[in-house]
C-alpha cells in the first residue's frame, strides 16, 4: 500500500511539473487583473506569486476522478517561475480520496479536531534554495511529519480557492540514516487558481 501511494504522489508530482512548463494563452474564464493568486507566509515573511499566463501557466488546479480506482485527485500548485530548471519557488499539494472534495472541509495529513485526513496529502515548498519541505501522512512511528492542513473555499469548474498553513520538515540521510535538515512553518496562506 505505502508503495502504491508513494508511486501516485511521485506521478503527482511530475503532473504538476510538467503543467507548470506548459504555455497557454490563458485560463478558461478570465477574472478581472489580480484575480488569481497564491500568497503566504514563511517563517513570517510574505511570499506571492503572481499570475503571468502569457507566458507560462504558474498556477493551476487539477482535479480529477479515476474510475478505476475510485480515487478522487486534488493538485494545486503555485509557481513564481517555472521556467527556471532548479525548480525552486514553488508550493505544491497532492490530495486523494474516494470521497471527493468539498468546501469547508479541513483536509489534512494529521487527524485532530474538525480536521479531515484523506487517504493522500502532501504539501511540499521548495525554497529559493531548492530545498524540498514537506508534509505528508505519517506512516512511521515515530512520526515524520507535523500538522498542515487545506481548506478548499471555492470549487468551480473554472478556478479554485482556498487557505492553507503547516510546519514543514526538510529531510536528508546519511549513511543510510535519515537526518532532520530544517522545519519551516507556512502560515496565511490563500491561494486563487484557475482550475484546466
Amino acid at each position: 500500500m505505502g508503495y502504491r501511494i508513494s508511486i501516485l504522489l511521485m506521478g503527482a508530482m511530475s503532473l504538476l511539473f510538467f503543467l507548470g512548463g506548459c504555455s497557454k494563452d490563458g485560463p478558461g474564464e478570465q477574472l478581472g487583473d489580480g484575480e488569481y493568486f497564491f500568497r503566504f507566509k514563511v517563517e513570517g515573511q510574505a511570499v506571492s506569486y503572481p499570475f503571468t499566463p502569457e507566458t507560462h501557466i504558474n498556477l493551476t488546479a487539477v482535479l480529477d476522478h479515476d474510475p478505476a480506482s475510485g480515487l478522487h485527485a486534488a493538485n494545486i500548485a503555485g509557481i513564481k517561475d517555472n521556467t527556471v530548471a532548479d525548480l525552486s519557488n514553488r508550493l505544491t499539494f497532492f490530495l486523494g480520496d474516494p470521497g471527493g472534495f468539498t468546501t469547508a472541509v479541513a483536509y489534512s495529513n494529521v487527524g485532530g479536531a474538525g480536521r479531515t485526513v484523506p487517504e493522500i496529502f502532501h504539501m511540499g515548498y521548495v525554497d529559493a534554495q531548492g530545498d524540498l519541505y514537506q508534509a505528508a501522512i505519517n506512516t512511521t512511528v515515530p512520526a515524520l511529519y507535523e500538522n498542515a492542513v487545506l481548506q478548499f473555499t471555492e470549487l468551480a469548474q473554472d478556478r479554485v480557492s482556498g487557505t492553507f498553513s503547516g510546519t514543514l520538515k526538510r529531510y536528508g540521510s546519511r549513511g543510510g540514516v535519515l537526518e532532520l535538515l530544517g522545519t519551516l512553518t507556512v502560515s496565511e496562506g490563500s491561494f486563487r487558481v484557475p482550475r484546466y
